[in-house]
């Protein structure tokens, strides 16, 4: 956000610029208003402030007490639901918010009932970038949705059935391919003192590729 405020405050001053001799700017600041698309970052600025107020408000402590309702269940499940839940959650909310969130979470959940946490934390990490269903979900689908050739409902039907395949197909190579590589249905010697960032760097959503 800071450095968006130096660009436009360095384009208002280039464009405000003049001379003895008559010139046109390359980038005019009347143009910069009417075809920068500002929604974009509002969308993303929510983002940031959704993720910093839910650690001040704790209501990421308390996301984190719901989930131990999870230690129960069979770890398989307890993957397969947290990465469905994520690529629910991050068609309204960025997918660095959600990661910031969630992560955190996931981590301390697979340290207490024993789960490697690479096991959990590939695939919700890659949920978290499943935005397809809604405009909000991430600048590209804002994009597309303010031409306006698409409706919400569009855009939800065939996310929905992305999301689907996504999971699955994320599910299905953690529990085959990553067995192989990174043997997570072991729990490392490493996990017992992890220590996970409470923030995150922005990541780019599948549809921003």
């Amino acid at each position: 956000m800071k450095r968006s405020c130096e660009t436009l405050i360095s384009i208002m001053y280039l464009s405000s610029l003049g001379g003895s001799k008559a010139w046109n700017p390359i980038l005019s600041w009347d143009f910069v208003v009417r075809k920068v698309p500002w929604g974009l970052f509002m969308f993303i600025g929510a983002g940031f402030s959704m993720a910093e107020a839910t650690n001040v408000s704790g209501l990421s402590v308390w996301i984190g007490n719901q989930l131990k309702v999870l230690q129960g269940i069979n770890q398989i499940l307890v993957v397969l639901c947290s990465s469905a839940a994520i690529a629910v959650i991050t068609d309204f909310i960025n997918n660095m918010s959600a990661a910031n969130i969630f992560l955190p979470l996931l981590v301390e959940l697979a340290v207490s009932i024993r789960m490697n946490p690479i096991y959990i934390i590939i695939p919700s990490a890659m949920a978290c970038c499943y935005a397809f269903m809604l405009p909000i979900a991430s600048p590209v689908n804002a994009i597309v949705y303010s031409y306006g050739a698409l409706r919400v409902k569009d855009m939800v039907k065939s996310g929905a059935v992305l999301n689907l395949i996504c999971v699955l197909v994320t599910n299905i190579s953690i529990n085959t391919l990553g067995a192989l590589i990174f043997d997570v249905h072991n729990f490392p010697e490493w996990a017992e003192s992890a220590v996970l960032p409470t923030t995150f760097s922005p990541m780019y959503n599948s549809t921003d590729i």
